[in-house]
């Protein structure tokens, strides 16, 4: 089991490196390529899923949830916008709670669009695609439960940051 754990131990460091990297070419790359008219156009498609209540009443709640995030989003990218003038430190020490957090605001919208799109369907479904239906509005609710939070936390750590590890001498290391 010895080598199975250095192997272990070793893809953490290799999975860690490859999300700050993907995170850094999220920002660099593709919001900052385009002046972030890519990334608008995304958050555009959100905006209207929201705006056409997609699920009714039933889906108030995740709704909600979802246009939470949004606006939470949207803040880190304001936030950004001021510290990375400030210091690109701040861009490397964020990253990968950008990319997190564009990722749970994207699943978020698409499972809310999958569930709007399974309770239609759920009123002439039947045998085991009452189930299939139900498991991914039990999912959408889930997420925006759970998951979506978590982008409020990362707008509230980003925006309390500060750069004093940076500004320690080497030798404190």
């Amino acid at each position: 089991p010895h080598e199975q754990y250095i192997r272990d131990q070793k893809i953490d460091s290799l999975y860690e490196g490859t999300t700050a990297i993907q995170g850094l070419d999220l920002i660099f790359r593709k919001i900052m390529r385009d002046q972030g008219s890519t990334l608008q156009s995304i958050i555009r498609r959100v905006q209207t899923t929201l705006a056409h209540e997609e699920g009714g009443d039933e889906l108030l709640p995740e709704r909600a949830a979802l246009a939470r995030s949004l606006q939470y989003f949207g803040g880190i990218l304001e936030i950004m916008m001021g510290k990375a003038g400030e210091s690109l430190y701040y861009v490397g020490l964020h990253s990968t709670r950008i990319l997190f957090s564009l990722s749970e605001l994207l699943i978020g919208w698409l499972l809310i669009r999958q569930a709007a799109v399974a309770l239609d369907q759920l009123e002439n479904a039947s045998g085991n695609d009452i189930f299939f239906y139900q498991g991914k509005v039990a999912s959408a609710r889930y997420f925006c439960a759970e998951e979506l939070p978590r982008i409020g936390l990362a707008h509230k750590i980003i925006k309390d940051s500060s750069l004093s590890l940076m500004e320690l001498p080497e030798e404190a290391f």
